[in-house]
Protein backbone atom coordinates (compact mmCIF):
# COMPACT_ATOMS: atom_id res chain seq x y z
CA UNK A 1 0.00 0.00 0.00
CA UNK A 2 1.53 3.52 -0.98
CA UNK A 3 1.94 6.38 1.12
CA UNK A 4 -1.38 8.20 0.03
CA UNK A 5 -3.34 5.65 -0.09
CA UNK A 6 -2.57 4.35 3.22
CA UNK A 7 -3.08 8.27 4.54
CA UNK A 8 -6.52 7.95 3.02
CA UNK A 9 -7.48 4.85 4.73
CA UNK A 10 -6.04 6.01 8.12
CA UNK A 11 -9.12 8.85 7.43
CA UNK A 12 -11.14 6.41 6.89
CA UNK A 13 -11.34 4.14 9.81
CA UNK A 14 -10.37 7.09 11.98
CA UNK A 15 -12.99 6.49 14.47
CA UNK A 16 -11.29 2.88 15.29
CA UNK A 17 -8.37 5.24 17.24
CA UNK A 18 -10.69 5.82 19.52
CA UNK A 19 -11.77 4.07 22.38
CA UNK A 20 -15.27 4.28 23.44
CA UNK A 21 -16.59 5.26 26.84
CA UNK A 22 -17.71 3.09 29.38
CA UNK A 23 -21.66 4.23 28.67
CA UNK A 24 -20.82 4.13 24.89
CA UNK A 25 -21.75 7.59 24.01
CA UNK A 26 -18.44 8.82 22.52
CA UNK A 27 -15.02 8.76 21.93
CA UNK A 28 -12.69 9.36 25.09
CA UNK A 29 -10.25 12.53 24.02
CA UNK A 30 -6.58 11.74 23.79
CA UNK A 31 -5.75 15.09 24.98
CA UNK A 32 -7.34 16.14 28.21
CA UNK A 33 -9.16 12.91 28.88
CA UNK A 34 -12.89 13.20 28.59
CA UNK A 35 -15.15 10.72 27.90
CA UNK A 36 -14.48 8.36 30.72
CA UNK A 37 -18.28 8.65 32.32
CA UNK A 38 -17.00 11.42 34.99
CA UNK A 39 -16.21 14.40 32.47
CA UNK A 40 -19.00 13.67 29.54
CA UNK A 41 -19.19 12.16 26.30
CA UNK A 42 -15.76 13.55 24.98
CA UNK A 43 -14.83 13.46 21.55
CA UNK A 44 -17.94 13.60 18.85
CA UNK A 45 -17.43 13.31 14.90
CA UNK A 46 -19.53 14.18 12.28
CA UNK A 47 -17.77 13.29 8.94
CA UNK A 48 -15.82 10.46 10.74
CA UNK A 49 -12.17 12.27 10.23
CA UNK A 50 -12.33 15.48 12.02
CA UNK A 51 -13.22 14.74 16.08
CA UNK A 52 -14.06 17.39 18.65
CA UNK A 53 -14.03 17.54 22.21
CA UNK A 54 -16.63 19.74 23.62
CA UNK A 55 -16.21 18.84 27.17
CA UNK A 56 -12.16 19.70 28.19
CA UNK A 57 -10.02 20.75 25.59
CA UNK A 58 -12.16 22.00 22.50
CA UNK A 59 -9.55 20.10 20.20
CA UNK A 60 -11.08 19.71 17.04
CA UNK A 61 -8.97 18.09 14.61
CA UNK A 62 -8.39 14.95 12.43
CA UNK A 63 -6.45 12.18 13.92
CA UNK A 64 -2.96 13.18 12.60
CA UNK A 65 -2.88 16.35 14.16
CA UNK A 66 -4.42 14.53 17.30
CA UNK A 67 -1.66 12.29 17.60
CA UNK A 68 1.05 15.62 16.92
CA UNK A 69 -0.43 17.59 19.73
CA UNK A 70 -0.30 14.04 22.26
CA UNK A 71 3.78 14.22 21.03
CA UNK A 72 4.57 17.57 20.57
CA UNK A 73 5.12 17.09 16.55
CA UNK A 74 4.60 19.98 14.19
CA UNK A 75 5.20 18.53 10.66
CA UNK A 76 2.75 16.14 9.00
CA UNK A 77 5.46 14.04 8.21
CA UNK A 78 6.67 13.14 11.78
CA UNK A 79 2.90 13.01 12.41
CA UNK A 80 1.73 10.46 9.58
CA UNK A 81 4.90 8.61 10.95
CA UNK A 82 4.27 8.55 14.55
CA UNK A 83 0.34 7.42 14.06
CA UNK A 84 1.62 4.46 11.60
CA UNK A 85 4.27 3.50 14.16
CA UNK A 86 1.68 3.48 17.33
CA UNK A 87 -1.07 1.66 15.37
CA UNK A 88 1.21 -1.04 12.44
CA UNK A 89 0.57 -0.44 9.19
CA UNK A 90 -0.15 -4.39 8.81
CA UNK A 91 -3.57 -3.36 11.13
CA UNK A 92 -4.88 -0.38 9.16
CA UNK A 93 -6.59 -2.59 6.01
CA UNK A 94 -9.21 -1.99 3.67
CA UNK A 95 -11.71 -4.20 4.96
CA UNK A 96 -14.92 -2.78 6.58
CA UNK A 97 -15.53 -5.83 9.05
CA UNK A 98 -12.59 -4.65 10.68
CA UNK A 99 -13.95 -3.61 14.27
CA UNK A 100 -10.60 -2.42 15.70
CA UNK A 101 -7.28 -1.14 14.44
CA UNK A 102 -6.17 0.04 17.95
CA UNK A 103 -2.55 -1.90 19.02
CA UNK A 104 -3.18 -5.13 20.59
CA UNK A 105 -1.65 -6.95 23.28
CA UNK A 106 1.87 -7.74 22.48
CA UNK A 107 2.90 -11.06 24.11
CA UNK A 108 6.34 -11.31 22.52
CA UNK A 109 8.53 -11.61 25.84
CA UNK A 110 12.17 -9.89 24.80
CA UNK A 111 14.19 -11.02 27.95
CA UNK A 112 16.61 -13.27 25.86
CA UNK A 113 16.53 -10.58 23.52
CA UNK A 114 17.85 -7.57 26.50
CA UNK A 115 20.71 -10.39 27.61
CA UNK A 116 21.72 -10.82 24.09
CA UNK A 117 22.11 -7.16 23.51
CA UNK A 118 23.32 -6.04 26.79
CA UNK A 119 26.57 -8.77 25.92
CA UNK A 120 27.20 -6.05 23.18
CA UNK A 121 26.94 -3.01 25.04
CA UNK A 122 31.06 -2.76 25.24
CA UNK A 123 30.76 -2.57 21.22
CA UNK A 124 29.92 0.89 21.23
CA UNK A 125 31.20 4.14 22.61
CA UNK A 126 27.19 5.83 22.36
CA UNK A 127 26.05 5.33 26.41
CA UNK A 128 25.41 9.30 26.73
CA UNK A 129 27.21 9.46 29.61
CA UNK A 130 25.50 7.06 31.78
CA UNK A 131 28.13 4.57 33.83
CA UNK A 132 28.86 0.55 33.42
CA UNK A 133 27.39 0.13 36.25
CA UNK A 134 24.07 1.79 35.19
CA UNK A 135 23.91 0.16 32.14
CA UNK A 136 24.45 -3.49 33.88
CA UNK A 137 21.75 -2.81 36.41
CA UNK A 138 18.90 -2.12 34.05
CA UNK A 139 20.65 -4.17 31.06
CA UNK A 140 20.97 -1.59 28.68
CA UNK A 141 22.00 -3.40 25.01
CA UNK A 142 23.37 -2.75 22.06
CA UNK A 143 22.40 -4.04 18.58
CA UNK A 144 24.92 -2.57 15.70
CA UNK A 145 22.18 -3.75 12.75
CA UNK A 146 18.96 -3.38 14.29
CA UNK A 147 15.80 -3.35 12.49
CA UNK A 148 12.14 -2.85 13.72
CA UNK A 149 10.50 -5.85 14.15
CA UNK A 150 7.05 -5.07 12.45
CA UNK A 151 8.69 -2.20 9.67
CA UNK A 152 10.61 -4.96 6.86
CA UNK A 153 11.04 -1.90 5.08
CA UNK A 154 13.45 -0.02 7.39
CA UNK A 155 17.32 -0.44 7.00
CA UNK A 156 19.49 -1.77 9.74
CA UNK A 157 21.37 0.71 12.15
CA UNK A 158 23.29 0.68 14.83
CA UNK A 159 20.71 1.11 18.18
CA UNK A 160 20.99 1.36 22.07
CA UNK A 161 18.34 -1.17 23.62
CA UNK A 162 16.47 -0.06 26.74
CA UNK A 163 14.78 -2.15 27.92
CA UNK A 164 10.87 -0.72 29.51
CA UNK A 165 9.54 -3.90 30.21
CA UNK A 166 9.39 -7.42 29.70
CA UNK A 167 7.36 -7.26 26.30
CA UNK A 168 8.91 -3.91 25.64
CA UNK A 169 11.87 -1.42 24.47
CA UNK A 170 13.18 1.44 23.14
CA UNK A 171 15.70 1.61 20.28
CA UNK A 172 18.01 4.56 20.79
CA UNK A 173 20.18 5.52 17.24
CA UNK A 174 23.57 4.97 18.55
CA UNK A 175 25.42 7.16 16.22
CA UNK A 176 25.92 11.35 16.07
CA UNK A 177 23.69 12.89 13.34
CA UNK A 178 20.20 11.59 12.69
CA UNK A 179 18.51 8.68 11.45
CA UNK A 180 16.40 9.29 8.27
CA UNK A 181 14.23 6.28 7.41
CA UNK A 182 13.23 5.13 4.33
CA UNK A 183 10.38 7.68 3.91
CA UNK A 184 13.17 10.39 4.84
CA UNK A 185 12.01 11.35 8.29
CA UNK A 186 14.28 11.60 11.44
CA UNK A 187 13.41 8.38 13.14
CA UNK A 188 16.55 8.42 16.14
CA UNK A 189 13.85 6.36 18.41
CA UNK A 190 11.75 3.57 17.54
CA UNK A 191 9.57 1.79 20.50
CA UNK A 192 9.12 -2.08 20.34
CA UNK A 193 5.80 -3.08 21.88
CA UNK A 194 3.04 -1.17 24.16
CA UNK A 195 5.15 1.61 26.00
CA UNK A 196 5.54 1.80 29.34
CA UNK A 197 7.20 3.49 32.09
CA UNK A 198 10.52 2.71 32.45
CA UNK A 199 11.58 1.90 35.91
CA UNK A 200 7.85 1.62 37.36
CA UNK A 201 9.42 -0.24 40.05
CA UNK A 202 10.72 2.07 41.39
CA UNK A 203 7.13 3.49 42.65
CA UNK A 204 7.41 0.68 44.70
CA UNK A 205 11.13 0.13 46.18
CA UNK A 206 12.57 3.30 46.49
CA UNK A 207 13.61 5.29 49.59
CA UNK A 208 13.76 8.82 48.34
CA UNK A 209 12.12 11.15 46.29
CA UNK A 210 11.36 10.05 42.90
CA UNK A 211 12.16 12.07 39.55
CA UNK A 212 9.69 11.75 36.74
CA UNK A 213 11.37 12.40 33.85
CA UNK A 214 9.80 12.39 30.28
CA UNK A 215 12.83 9.98 28.22
CA UNK A 216 14.47 6.98 29.24
CA UNK A 217 18.00 8.42 29.11
CA UNK A 218 17.29 11.10 31.21
CA UNK A 219 15.94 8.72 34.21
CA UNK A 220 19.00 7.17 33.65
CA UNK A 221 21.05 10.02 34.11
CA UNK A 222 19.43 10.79 37.40
CA UNK A 223 20.14 7.35 38.94
CA UNK A 224 23.54 7.46 37.54
CA UNK A 225 24.05 10.28 39.93
CA UNK A 226 22.25 8.60 43.02
CA UNK A 227 19.07 9.52 42.21
CA UNK A 228 16.01 7.30 41.84
CA UNK A 229 13.54 8.21 38.79
CA UNK A 230 11.23 7.31 36.47
CA UNK A 231 10.92 7.80 32.51
CA UNK A 232 7.24 8.77 31.28
CA UNK A 233 8.30 7.79 28.10
CA UNK A 234 6.23 10.22 26.23
CA UNK A 235 4.43 13.50 27.50
CA UNK A 236 1.27 12.00 26.11
CA UNK A 237 1.68 8.60 28.84
CA UNK A 238 0.73 10.81 32.33
CA UNK A 239 -2.64 8.86 31.95
CA UNK A 240 -0.59 5.26 32.08
CA UNK A 241 1.36 6.76 35.39
CA UNK A 242 -1.77 7.94 36.58
CA UNK A 243 -3.27 3.62 36.63
CA UNK A 244 0.20 2.69 38.09
CA UNK A 245 -0.07 5.04 40.95
CA UNK A 246 -3.70 4.71 41.60
CA UNK A 247 -3.03 0.83 41.95
CA UNK A 248 0.30 0.79 44.26
CA UNK A 249 0.60 4.52 45.93
CA UNK A 250 4.32 5.21 46.76
CA UNK A 251 5.22 6.61 49.72
CA UNK A 252 8.04 8.66 48.28
CA UNK A 253 7.24 11.85 46.91
CA UNK A 254 7.32 12.24 43.32
CA UNK A 255 9.21 15.29 41.44
CA UNK A 256 8.04 15.98 37.69
CA UNK A 257 10.83 17.58 35.71
CA UNK A 258 10.08 18.17 31.93
CA UNK A 259 12.56 18.93 29.05
CA UNK A 260 13.34 22.55 27.86
CA UNK A 261 14.02 21.60 24.34
CA UNK A 262 10.39 23.08 23.13
CA UNK A 263 9.18 26.21 20.92
CA UNK A 264 8.05 28.79 23.49
CA UNK A 265 4.11 27.50 22.43
CA UNK A 266 4.56 24.17 22.39
CA UNK A 267 6.79 24.63 26.06
CA UNK A 268 3.52 26.54 27.61
CA UNK A 269 1.62 23.04 26.73
CA UNK A 270 4.12 20.80 28.52
CA UNK A 271 4.29 22.90 31.42
CA UNK A 272 0.49 22.50 31.85
CA UNK A 273 0.52 19.50 31.21
CA UNK A 274 3.42 19.16 33.94
CA UNK A 275 0.96 21.21 36.06
CA UNK A 276 -2.41 18.83 35.44
CA UNK A 277 -0.11 15.74 36.28
CA UNK A 278 1.07 16.84 39.85
CA UNK A 279 -2.64 18.27 40.50
CA UNK A 280 -3.70 14.40 39.37
CA UNK A 281 -1.24 12.73 42.08
CA UNK A 282 -1.59 15.30 44.52
CA UNK A 283 -5.46 14.31 44.43
CA UNK A 284 -4.85 10.76 44.73
CA UNK A 285 -3.44 11.14 48.32
CA UNK A 286 0.48 11.34 47.02
CA UNK A 287 2.80 13.65 47.99
CA UNK A 288 4.35 15.49 44.43
CA UNK A 289 6.23 18.83 43.08
CA UNK A 290 7.58 20.42 40.32
CA UNK A 291 10.88 21.09 40.15
CA UNK A 292 12.97 22.26 36.87
CA UNK A 293 16.43 20.27 36.56
CA UNK A 294 17.18 21.95 33.31
CA UNK A 295 17.65 25.91 32.90
CA UNK A 296 20.12 26.71 29.61
CA UNK A 297 20.18 22.61 28.60
CA UNK A 298 17.29 21.30 26.61
CA UNK A 299 16.76 18.03 28.73
CA UNK A 300 18.79 16.46 31.80
CA UNK A 301 20.49 13.74 29.55
CA UNK A 302 22.74 17.07 27.97
CA UNK A 303 22.93 18.28 31.33
CA UNK A 304 23.90 15.42 33.03
CA UNK A 305 26.70 14.96 29.55
CA UNK A 306 27.82 18.88 29.72
CA UNK A 307 28.28 19.18 33.31
CA UNK A 308 28.42 15.83 35.43
CA UNK A 309 29.60 17.68 39.15
CA UNK A 310 27.03 20.07 38.78
CA UNK A 311 24.13 18.26 37.76
CA UNK A 312 25.05 15.72 40.12
CA UNK A 313 24.93 18.18 42.98
CA UNK A 314 21.54 19.94 41.45
CA UNK A 315 19.73 17.35 41.92
CA UNK A 316 20.81 16.01 45.16
CA UNK A 317 20.41 19.24 46.07
CA UNK A 318 16.42 19.08 44.96
CA UNK A 319 16.12 15.61 46.33
CA UNK A 320 17.52 17.45 50.15
CA UNK A 321 15.06 20.25 49.55
CA UNK A 322 12.01 17.59 48.55
CA UNK A 323 13.06 15.26 52.02
CA UNK A 324 12.99 18.23 54.26
CA UNK A 325 9.76 20.26 52.93
CA UNK A 326 7.97 16.46 52.88
CA UNK A 327 9.42 15.98 56.02
CA UNK A 328 8.22 19.24 57.90
CA UNK A 329 4.24 18.47 56.57
CA UNK A 330 4.56 14.75 58.12
CA UNK A 331 5.09 16.42 61.42
CA UNK A 332 2.19 18.62 60.50
CA UNK A 333 0.15 16.22 59.47
CA UNK A 334 0.80 14.17 63.01
CA UNK A 335 0.55 17.04 64.90
CA UNK A 336 -3.27 17.92 63.81
CA UNK A 337 -4.36 13.84 63.77
CA UNK A 338 -5.32 14.66 67.57
CA UNK A 339 -8.04 17.23 66.25
CA UNK A 340 -9.46 14.71 63.67
CA UNK A 341 -11.28 12.48 66.40
CA UNK A 342 -15.80 12.41 66.37
CA UNK A 343 -15.52 14.55 69.87
CA UNK A 344 -13.65 17.30 68.30
CA UNK A 345 -15.76 16.84 64.96
CA UNK A 346 -19.15 17.51 67.05
CA UNK A 347 -17.62 20.67 69.09
CA UNK A 348 -16.25 22.10 65.62
CA UNK A 349 -19.84 21.67 64.27
CA UNK A 350 -21.77 23.19 67.01
CA UNK A 351 -19.24 26.50 66.59
CA UNK A 352 -19.78 26.91 63.09
CA UNK A 353 -23.78 26.38 63.55
CA UNK A 354 -23.41 29.19 66.12
CA UNK A 355 -21.48 31.24 63.98
CA UNK A 356 -23.16 30.61 60.84
CA UNK A 357 -24.80 33.10 58.83
CA UNK A 358 -26.73 32.67 55.56
CA UNK A 359 -25.43 29.43 53.56
CA UNK A 360 -27.82 30.36 50.47
CA UNK A 361 -28.69 32.63 47.64
CA UNK A 362 -32.17 32.24 46.72
CA UNK A 363 -32.55 32.16 42.98
CA UNK A 364 -35.37 35.09 43.35
CA UNK A 365 -38.29 32.55 42.10
CA UNK A 366 -40.34 31.81 44.85
CA UNK A 367 -41.14 27.88 43.59
CA UNK A 368 -37.68 26.77 42.83
CA UNK A 369 -36.51 28.23 46.23
CA UNK A 370 -39.14 26.24 48.24
CA UNK A 371 -37.86 23.02 46.92
CA UNK A 372 -34.46 24.01 46.81
CA UNK A 373 -34.82 24.61 50.48
CA UNK A 374 -34.57 28.12 50.35
CA UNK A 375 -31.99 28.88 47.55
CA UNK A 376 -28.82 27.60 45.64
CA UNK A 377 -26.27 26.30 48.32
CA UNK A 378 -22.34 25.43 47.79
CA UNK A 379 -22.27 22.77 44.99
CA UNK A 380 -22.56 22.07 41.36
CA UNK A 381 -25.85 21.96 39.75
CA UNK A 382 -26.77 21.81 36.15
CA UNK A 383 -29.55 23.11 34.30
CA UNK A 384 -30.63 20.74 31.30
CA UNK A 385 -32.92 21.14 28.45
CA UNK A 386 -33.45 21.17 24.57
CA UNK A 387 -31.83 23.51 22.38
CA UNK A 388 -33.42 26.80 22.62
CA UNK A 389 -35.77 26.71 25.42
CA UNK A 390 -34.24 29.40 27.37
CA UNK A 391 -31.73 28.15 29.61
CA UNK A 392 -29.39 30.55 29.40
CA UNK A 393 -32.01 33.63 30.11
CA UNK A 394 -32.92 31.63 32.70
CA UNK A 395 -29.23 31.28 34.45
CA UNK A 396 -28.62 34.69 33.54
CA UNK A 397 -32.12 35.84 35.53
CA UNK A 398 -30.88 34.28 38.66
CA UNK A 399 -27.84 35.52 38.75
CA UNK A 400 -29.17 38.68 38.24
CA UNK A 401 -31.62 37.67 40.92
CA UNK A 402 -28.32 37.24 43.31
CA UNK A 403 -26.81 40.31 42.30
CA UNK A 404 -29.62 42.34 42.97
CA UNK A 405 -29.51 41.19 46.68
CA UNK A 406 -26.15 42.14 46.79
CA UNK A 407 -24.17 39.38 46.26
CA UNK A 408 -21.48 39.21 43.56
CA UNK A 409 -22.03 36.61 40.72
CA UNK A 410 -18.79 35.43 38.59
CA UNK A 411 -20.42 34.31 34.65
CA UNK A 412 -18.19 32.35 32.29
CA UNK A 413 -19.94 32.04 28.98
CA UNK A 414 -18.38 30.15 26.24
CA UNK A 415 -20.36 30.94 23.31
CA UNK A 416 -22.59 34.24 24.40
CA UNK A 417 -20.96 37.68 24.26
CA UNK A 418 -20.81 40.40 27.27
CA UNK A 419 -23.37 42.50 25.76
CA UNK A 420 -25.79 40.26 24.81
CA UNK A 421 -25.62 38.73 27.93
CA UNK A 422 -26.18 42.77 29.25
CA UNK A 423 -28.82 43.19 26.46
CA UNK A 424 -30.68 39.87 27.82
CA UNK A 425 -31.08 41.37 30.96
CA UNK A 426 -32.08 44.84 29.93
CA UNK A 427 -34.62 43.34 28.10
CA UNK A 428 -35.98 41.54 30.49
CA UNK A 429 -36.14 44.57 32.67
CA UNK A 430 -38.42 46.80 29.88
CA UNK A 431 -40.55 43.60 30.05
CA UNK A 432 -41.26 44.15 33.58
CA UNK A 433 -41.88 47.81 33.23
CA UNK A 434 -44.02 48.06 29.90
CA UNK A 435 -46.42 45.70 32.40
CA UNK A 436 -46.19 47.44 35.52
CA UNK A 437 -46.50 50.79 33.91
CA UNK A 438 -49.09 49.86 30.64
CA UNK A 439 -50.20 46.92 31.74
CA UNK A 440 -49.15 44.97 28.46
CA UNK A 441 -45.56 44.04 26.76
CA UNK A 442 -45.91 47.11 23.89
CA UNK A 443 -43.01 48.63 25.15
CA UNK A 444 -40.98 45.81 25.51
CA UNK A 445 -37.70 45.47 23.71
CA UNK A 446 -36.10 42.40 22.46
CA UNK A 447 -32.11 41.57 22.94
CA UNK A 448 -31.78 42.52 19.54
CA UNK A 449 -33.56 45.70 19.79
CA UNK A 450 -31.80 46.78 22.31
CA UNK A 451 -28.34 46.17 21.05
CA UNK A 452 -28.86 47.51 17.33
CA UNK A 453 -28.68 51.07 17.41
CA UNK A 454 -30.17 51.76 14.45
CA UNK A 455 -33.60 50.96 15.40
CA UNK A 456 -33.28 53.99 18.02
CA UNK A 457 -34.69 56.36 15.68
CA UNK A 458 -38.22 54.64 15.09
CA UNK A 459 -38.58 54.34 18.82
CA UNK A 460 -41.02 56.79 20.16
CA UNK A 461 -40.10 58.73 23.98
CA UNK A 462 -42.03 56.55 25.55
CA UNK A 463 -39.82 53.30 24.48
CA UNK A 464 -37.10 55.66 24.71
CA UNK A 465 -38.24 56.00 28.33
CA UNK A 466 -38.64 52.27 28.95
CA UNK A 467 -35.23 51.47 27.72
CA UNK A 468 -33.34 54.21 29.97
CA UNK A 469 -35.27 53.47 32.93
CA UNK A 470 -34.42 49.74 32.35
CA UNK A 471 -30.72 50.41 31.76
CA UNK A 472 -30.36 52.64 34.93
CA UNK A 473 -31.97 49.61 36.63
CA UNK A 474 -28.81 47.26 35.68
CA UNK A 475 -26.86 49.96 36.54
CA UNK A 476 -28.17 49.19 40.23
CA UNK A 477 -26.73 46.09 40.50
CA UNK A 478 -24.34 45.61 37.41
CA UNK A 479 -21.58 46.01 39.84
CA UNK A 480 -22.14 42.69 40.82
CA UNK A 481 -22.07 40.86 37.64
CA UNK A 482 -18.42 39.71 36.24
CA UNK A 483 -18.47 38.22 32.72
CA UNK A 484 -15.26 35.97 32.12
CA UNK A 485 -15.14 35.51 28.05
CA UNK A 486 -12.95 33.26 26.03
CA UNK A 487 -12.10 30.84 28.60
CA UNK A 488 -11.24 27.49 27.41
CA UNK A 489 -10.77 24.12 29.35
CA UNK A 490 -13.27 24.68 31.88
CA UNK A 491 -14.11 21.74 34.22
CA UNK A 492 -15.98 21.05 37.44
CA UNK A 493 -12.51 20.95 39.38
CA UNK A 494 -10.84 23.61 37.36
CA UNK A 495 -10.08 25.52 40.64
CA UNK A 496 -7.71 23.10 41.60
CA UNK A 497 -5.67 23.72 38.69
Amino acid sequence: MNESKLKQNILAHSTQFFLRDKKNKGYICPICGSGSGKNGTGITTKDGIHFTCWVGCFTNKDIFDIIGLQYALSSFGEKFQKTVELFGQSQITDTKEQKSILPQDNETDYTDFFLQAHQHINETTYHRGISTDTLNRFNIGYIADWKHPKAPKMKSSPRLIIPTGKYSYLARYAEKGDYINYRGIVENKSKVGHTQIFNAQALQNADQPIFVVEGEIDALSIIDVGGESIGLGSISNTKKLISLLEESKPVQPLIISMDNDRDSKTKERVFQIGQHLCNDIKRLGINCCIRMITDKYKDVNEFFMTDKENFSLTVNSIISQVETSFSETRETEQDILQYKSALYAVRKLRQKIKDSKQEFFPTGFESLDKILDGGLYSGLYCIGAVSALGKTTFCLQMAENIAQAGHDVLIFSLETSEDELIAKGISRLTCIFSLQEYGNTEYAKTTRGILTGSRYESYDKTEMNVIQKAISEYEKYGEHIYVMKNIQNIKIYSNFY
